[in-house]
């Protein structure tokens, strides 16, 4: 004979477990990281030519907007120099808050008043992309990779060591 109680207490527990692990991973900043699939926070990048890419980020309502663009930046200088060239250049680049867009079923309530009688009504409506702000933000960039000396007049141009070697303290702090 099972006893049912045991049996549920016993799986109680995992599921605990998971709720407190997920509400965890809900309230830290996104860490720098690849991101798996799509609407995943953290980087991405996509190759638009033989030197050229587009890299973005985005981060959870936790993560800082400066943050976003560091960790955007950090990318660029990685990739730069794990495809072995010298330098890169910014030739666009953009922060926007992150939208929610959804479809949707909404319940509505409402009082109605008028010169025949008093109501009270019950509704249910369809909510067809529903735009609402959300505390997200994406970084994006066109990184344009080259070899040579680096042009230290252009302002839009990086050296990925130096990039890597400054933010590292903002990407991986210490502790």
């Amino acid at each position: 004979m099972v006893h049912w109680q045991g049996f549920a207490r016993g799986l109680a527990w995992p599921g605990v477990c998971l709720a407190l692990l997920l509400l965890v991973a809900c309230t830290t900043p996104t860490p720098y990281q690849p991101a798996d699939l799509p609407g995943d926070f953290g980087y991405r990048e996509q190759r638009v030519g033989d030197n050229r890419f587009r890299v973005s980020f985005l981060g959870n309502d936790l993560t800082p907007p400066e943050t976003v663009d560091s960790y955007l930046l950090y990318r660029a200088a990685e990739l730069t120099r794990q495809l072995g060239y010298d330098y890169f250049v910014i030739t666009a680049r953009g922060l926007v808050p992150a939208v929610d867009r959804r479809f949707g079923v909404y319940p509505s309530v409402g009082y109605f008043g008028g010169y025949s009688g008093d109501g009270f009504g019950v509704g249910i409506g369809v909510g067809t992309g529903v735009v609402r702000p959300v505390g997200e933000y994406r970084a994006m960039a066109d990184v344009l990779m080259l070899n040579g000396p680096f042009p230290g007049n252009d302002r839009s141009a990086y050296d990925p060591e130096a990039v890597l070697r400054y933010l590292q303290p903002v990407v991986a702090p210490p502790g």
